[in-house]
C-alpha cells in the first residue's frame, strides 16, 4: 500500500469510527440504568460495542468482565488502525501501547504498596500481555519493589525507574510523574523527528495543550493536598510552560495556595474559556480540554496522523465515560450525579 493511499485510509477510517460514537441520547439512557446488567444490555443491543459483547450474558455479567471486553475492543480497534503502513510509521502504535502499559504498571504498584500484589494476577489483561514491553506475568509474581524494578529494567521504562534504584519507600506520585514524563518525551521526539509543516504544528499544539493542563493539575493538587513548596513542585512538572506565558506559569508555581493557582488558570491563560462550561472543576478539566481539542482536530484537520490521534483520544474518553457510568450505577448514584461524571 502506498504512503498516500494508506494515509487516506487512516483518515477515512478514523472519521468513520468516530461517527459510530455514543451520542447524547446514549449517555442519557446509560445514566438512567439501574444495574450493571442494564448497562451491558444497552451497550450490547444499541451501540457500536455490540460485536464485542455479542457472547456476553448480560444477566450475570460482572463489572470487571464487562470492562475487560470493552478495553479489548478499544485496543483491537487501535491496533487495526496502526496496521496501516502509514500509521505504523508514525509511531502512534507506540503511544497506544504506552498508555496501557503505564496504566497497568501503576495499577500493580497500588496493589504492591497496599500489601496485596498477588491480586494483580486476577485482573491481568491477557489480551494485552503479548504486546507489552513489560512482562506482565512476571509482574504478577513480584513481591517487593526491588523485584518490580528488576522486571521494569527489562522494559522500555528502565531509564524512568533508574532514580528509584535502592529507594526503600518510593513515592507513588514521583513514579507516576516519571512514567508519564517518559511517554510525553517520547511522543515529542516522534513528532520532532518525523513531522513537518502544518501536521507537526497541529501535533505539537495537541501535546502542548495536554502538558500544560497536566502541569496545572500537578501544581493545584500538590498545593491543595500536600502543601508542597515550589522546589518539590518543579521536580514534578513536565517541562516548562508551553502555551501559558512564563510569568503566569511561574506565578502558579510560587502561588501561596491552590485557589490562587486555580484563579490564575481561569483568568490568565489560554484555557480560561474551558472553565466557563457548566460543571467544570479542577478534577475534570483535563478530560474536558482533551475532549474539545480532539473534537476540533477530528473535524477540521486534513492531516491523517492528527485525525487518527484525535480519534484515539476521543475513544479513550468515551471508554472512560462508560467505566464511570458503570461505577456510578454499581453504587446506586442518582442519574443527575452520574451525568456529571462524564465528558461530552
Amino acid at each position: 500500500m502506498s504512503t498516500i493511499t494508506a494515509a487516506n485510509a487512516v483518515l477515512t477510517k478514523s472519521r468513520c469510527m468516530y461517527g459510530k460514537r455514543l451520542k447524547e441520547e446514549d449517555y442519557n439512557a446509560l445514566c438512567a440504568c439501574r444495574s450493571v446488567s442494564e448497562v451491558a444490555f444497552y451497550l450490547k443491543t444499541r451501540t457500536h460495542y455490540s460485536d464485542a459483547l455479542q457472547n456476553l450474558d448480560e444477566g450475570t455479567v460482572h463489572r470487571r468482565k464487562l470492562e475487560e471486553l470493552l478495553f479489548i475492543k478499544e485496543f483491537e480497534e487501535f491496533a487495526r488502525l496502526c496496521r496501516y503502513e502509514f500509521a505504523g510509521d508514525e509511531g502512534f502504535s507506540e503511544y497506544i501501547i504506552m498508555t496501557v502499559e503505564i496504566k497497568e504498571i501503576l495499577r500493580f504498584l497500588r496493589l504492591l504498596f497496599a500489601g496485596s500484589p498477588s491480586e494483580y494476577l486476577l485482573s491481568l489483561p491477557v489480551y494485552f500481555a503479548s504486546h507489552s514491553s513489560v512482562d506482565l506475568y512476571a509482574l504478577s509474581r513480584a513481591k517487593s519493589f526491588s523485584e518490580f524494578l528488576d522486571i521494569a529494567d527489562r522494559s522500555r521504562y528502565r531509564k524512568a525507574f533508574r532514580p528509584f534504584k535502592g529507594v526503600e519507600n518510593p513515592d507513588f506520585v514521583s513514579i507516576e510523574h516519571a512514567l508519564y514524563g517518559y511517554m510525553y518525551s517520547r511522543l515529542l521526539e516522534i513528532v520532532a523527528a518525523r513531522k513537518s509543516g502544518d501536521e507537526r504544528a497541529e501535533l505539537e499544539n495537541i501535546f502542548s495543550t495536554l502538558l500544560d493542563t497536566k502541569n496545572f493539575l500537578h501544581i493545584y493538587r500538590l498545593k491543595k493536598y500536600y502543601n508542597s513548596d515550589e522546589n518539590i513542585i518543579r521536580t514534578l512538572l513536565f517541562g516548562g510552560s508551553h502555551k501559558i506565558k512564563k510569568d503566569i506559569h511561574e506565578a502558579m508555581i510560587t502561588a501561596p495556595d491552590a485557589q490562587t493557582v486555580l484563579d490564575l488558570m481561569k483568568t490568565r491563560t489560554p484555557y480560561a474559556k474551558y472553565f466557563e462550561e457548566k460543571g467544570v472543576t479542577p478534577d475534570n478539566i483535563y478530560s474536558r480540554i482533551k475532549f474539545h481539542t480532539a473534537k476540533k482536530y477530528i473535524h477540521y484537520s486534513v492531516n491523517p496522523s492528527v485525525v487518527m490521534l484525535s480519534y484515539i483520544m476521543l475513544s479513550q474518553i468515551e471508554l472512560g465515560n462508560i467505566v464511570n457510568i458503570i461505577e456510578c450505577v454499581r453504587y446506586g448514584l442518582p442519574q443527575e450525579e452520574t451525568a456529571e461524571m462524564i465528558t461530552v
